[in-house]
């Protein structure tokens, strides 16, 4: 919130949107950033349940204030001024915790303001962070700038949803079969479509890597399998295939005394992966 507040175009935003679909916390934000309102004033504005605009208290809050009004009338002013630093703290608690995340989410939104305010910051300075859109086109394999641009787009202002719905279309329209979450991941990274479809799963690289039954049809396959679900970020599956091929591998083999991610880290060590 303290962040906001030092940027007059997004607090606008943030106040029009609270004013939409919160009304509470928009009172609570009129109170944060109240510096006019004092005193008595401060019952009317804001902590009567009759004020024009009454924030939210909690049953602890309620008590404060009404013992404060309970009491002569002339120290009423002074009462309530008292209060305002602990109220105003509960009411950043909440604009932090709930208020403000649900608004940065209208982000993923095409037709939210905030969509609007951030799109052409993140068209601006997506490459900076994901390299050159042609390169990156070409590197990719794919065939649509446009798309891949989207991509990267979508990725700055952290919207990966839409950001693989982009890679969907843009495998499509390249005719590549691989899954948009790699393309994505591909982007991210500033690196070259390497995925399952590129890993070779032979008897030599199960040597290589500490297997003994390296003949196996079903560890081959299971291999195949897991490699494939680490690629599409699967990691249940992966390593639900992984606790598969441990069994069939003897007792006395070094893989069954290893965990997944330990066992990914060995691949990738010995180049089975990338």
């Amino acid at each position: 919130m303290n962040e906001m507040l030092r940027n007059q175009p997004v607090l606008g935003m943030f106040n029009a949107y609270m004013i939409r679909n919160d009304k509470s916390g928009a009172a609570m934000l009129g109170f944060l950033t109240n510096t006019k309102v004092t005193g008595y004033k401060l019952f009317e504005e804001f902590l009567s349940k009759s004020a024009k605009t009454p924030i939210a208290l909690d049953g602890k809050q309620q008590k404060a204030v009404d013992d404060v009004m309970r009491g002569p009338q002339k120290d009423a002013a002074a009462g309530l001024n008292k209060l305002v630093p602990g109220l105003k703290k509960a009411c950043l608690t909440y604009l932090d915790k709930k208020a403000i995340p649900a608004f940065y989410k209208t982000k993923d939104k095409p037709g939210s303001v905030f969509y609007q305010h951030c799109r052409p910051h993140a068209e601006k300075n997506c490459e900076g962070r994901f390299g050159k859109i042609a390169v990156a086109t070409k590197r990719l394999g794919l065939t649509d700038q446009m798309l891949v641009k989207e991509i990267m787009v979508q990725l700055y202002m952290g919207n990966n949803k839409s950001a693989a719905a982009a890679a969907t279309k843009a495998a499509k329209k390249a005719g590549l079969k691989m899954p948009a979450v790699v393309i994505v991941d591909a982007v991210e990274r500033q690196r070259g479509l390497i995925g399952y479809h590129d890993v070779k799963i032979d008897a030599k690289s199960l040597v290589f890597c500490g297997f003994q039954n390296v003949n196996d049809k079903d560890i081959l396959k299971l291999m195949k399998q897991m490699v494939e679900h680490h690629y599409d970020k699967k990691d249940s599956k992966a390593k639900k295939a992984f606790e598969q091929i441990k069994k069939l591998e003897p007792k006395s083999s070094p893989i069954t005394k290893l965990k997944y991610d330990a066992f990914i880290k060995l691949l990738k060590k010995k180049g089975t992966i990338t």
